[in-house]
């Protein structure tokens, strides 16, 4: 049975199995509420198709001890692609997103739609011939590669509509040819996608993933799914403007929250006119640097700025700060929570917290496109 041929039934089973790690027939019988010769079977599939694995006994209530069937996060793995400005991340995944192996390249501009392909394709054939090689390490072969890309993704038809830190626009994805099923989305999407995999919220709850790196996007989720928008543009915050801004942005406005709250604003804001590094300003902040303490406390400024509008906007139960950005740790989280705290309109402000996915989440959550529909 393939893997992306469930029932539904199985696919509930499998996600229960996920959160609970191991049951008995019964065990899951009485949390699904269904019969236990039903349960029986559909674990026997998922067993069949290397899903779970009958591997233990349970203590018996009287008469023959159960079996007690695990799940198996390594029978199905995806491979995640991450575009960035400058540099491509590529990993292959199991089923609990853990990483099993990552490699991370330059992508050098200026960028054409030709040299976008072969720059995915070229990282994706390396991750292949990884995995061929590896297979005390994955056993498995990948079901299909996700691949995140930094602007607005038409996910049905299949163009990157516009990405303004790449300089493109109108880009064809369909055109990649890559050896397996591919998906594309929105990085920010990606991320947030990610970050409700690997801890799925109660029904009816919300969640934005503010992604923070060359730019800044917002992914947003209601109710356990993602919302795009009519246009594919929903949570393009990053080119809204705040409050006295003037400075020039690429998708050709001025103002835009990202050129004040990106990572290159605050590496431009500590190194002045030369380029900074993220590692020598995280260096400058554990040292106590009175330049780099200065330089984060104007950043989260204007950061909160646009996080006001985010909250104006959605009303999340949950803000979520991934990118680069995030590797500053809780002083980012710690002064956004003091910033929207004391905001009119916005307090008591949402959980605001980091992502448990750091630098992976937009390529981890490009993997989960595809890993996810096993629970669907």
């Amino acid at each position: 049975m393939s893997a992306l041929q469930l029932t539904a039934a199985e696919s509930r089973l499998l996600e229960l199995l996920r959160r609970q790690r191991a049951l008995t027939a019964s065990e899951a019988a009485r949390l699904l509420a269904l019969s236990v010769p039903t349960v029986t079977a559909q674990l026997r599939s998922l067993a069949n198709a290397g899903l779970v694995r009958a591997d233990s006994y349970a203590e018996s209530s009287g008469g023959r001890r159960p079996l007690r069937y695990t799940f198996q996060p390594g029978a199905v793995l995806a491979v995640g692609v991450a575009v960035w400005p400058g540099t491509i991340q590529v990993l292959t995944c199991d089923l609990d997103l853990v990483t099993l192996h990552s490699r991370s390249s330059a992508l050098p501009g200026p960028l054409s739609a030709q040299r976008l392909r072969r720059a995915v394709a070229h990282g994706v054939e390396q991750e292949l011939a990884w995995l061929a090689q590896s297979r005390s390490t994955a056993a498995a072969d990948p079901i299909g590669v996700g691949v995140s890309l930094p602007g607005v993704v038409d996910t049905e038809r299949g163009v990157l509509v516009v990405a303004p830190n790449l300089f493109m626009s109108g880009v064809l994805l369909s055109e990649f040819g890559l050896p397996l099923p591919v998906l594309f989305e929105n990085e920010a999407n990606a991320a947030a996608l990610g970050e409700t995999y690997c801890r799925p919220r109660p029904r009816g709850e919300s969640l934005a993933f503010v992604s923070v790196s060359h730019g800044v996007g917002v992914g947003i989720v209601f109710d356990g799914r993602l919302h795009r928008g009519a246009s594919w543009r929903a949570g393009e915050f990053g080119h809204v403007a705040i409050p006295g801004g003037r400075r020039r942005c690429n998708c050709g406005r001025s103002g835009c929250w990202e050129q004040y709250a990106s990572q290159t604003a605050l590496l431009r804001r500590f190194g002045g006119r030369g380029a900074a590094r993220m590692e020598r300003f995280l260096q400058a902040l554990n040292a106590n640097s009175t330049a780099a303490d200065s330089s984060l406390e104007r950043y989260l400024d204007h950061f909160s700025l646009g996080l006001q509008n985010v909250v104006s906007c959605l009303d999340p139960d949950e803000i979520v700060i991934g990118g680069a950005v995030s590797a500053i740790g809780e002083p980012l989280s710690e002064g956004l929570r003091r910033r929207l705290s004391a905001a009119p309109m916005v307090s008591p402000a949402p959980l605001i917290r980091l992502s448990r996915l750091g630098l992976q989440a937009s390529a981890l959550g490009a993997a989960a496109l595809h890993l996810r529909r096993l629970f669907e």
